[in-house]
């Protein structure tokens, strides 16, 4: 097990977003009643750093190794989108608009 790096709670949706040095992004949904068992677990390249969402539910994360994922979580099958950042260091915040 690793670090939780960050955490978000979405009230429209009931969901926690859970991010983690294990590379994983986590989404559990509050209204189900099953203890220990994600709605869906997103795999990434690298160890999240933080994370923030936007209005139209677009999660934005930074990633070791100077990279940047998006994930949409109106559709959880599509897979995330990560980019090389084109910064020369890690980015250890974010902020989504």
């Amino acid at each position: 097990h690793a670090a939780v790096s960050s955490v978000l709670y979405l009230r429209e949706m009931n969901w926690v977003v859970s991010a983690s040095w294990d590379k994983t992004v986590k989404i559990w949904d509050l209204s189900k009643n099953v203890e220990n068992e994600p709605l869906q677990t997103i795999e990434l390249p690298a160890k999240v750093y933080r994370m923030d969402l936007n209005k139209d539910l677009k999660l934005f994360l930074t990633l070791d190794g100077h990279q940047i994922a998006t994930c949409d979580l109106r559709s959880l099958a599509t897979p995330p989108v990560v980019r090389e950042s084109l910064l020369k260091f890690t980015l250890h915040s974010l902020a989504a608009l």
